[in-house]
């Protein structure tokens, strides 16, 4: 197991969105309707779970650590749980 650094999950993420685009073209032309312009993004947020959460990866969070004015805090990697 190792970590993807922040740059490598940049160029994967920026590959992925620009074939997605290209795959669905058609969503990109000015819709009228709301829930046509929404197919693009609900496509765009399949590319991308597709890609970080698949069969090799997988996403992981840190538990929840106090409570900010905005809700729970989530813990930081480093501070309150071990680097993964």
């Amino acid at each position: 197991m190792h970590r993807i650094n922040r740059d490598m999950l940049r160029v994967e993420l920026a590959v992925t969105l620009k074939t997605a685009l290209t795959r669905h073209k058609e969503l990109l032309r000015a819709k009228r309707l709301p829930h046509e312009s929404d197919a693009l993004s609900d496509a765009l947020a399949v590319a991308i779970l597709d890609l970080v959460d698949c069969d090799s990866r997988a996403v992981v969070q840190t538990e929840t650590y106090g409570y900010s004015a905005h809700g729970p805090r989530q813990g930081k990697w480093g501070i309150d749980e071990p680097s993964p």
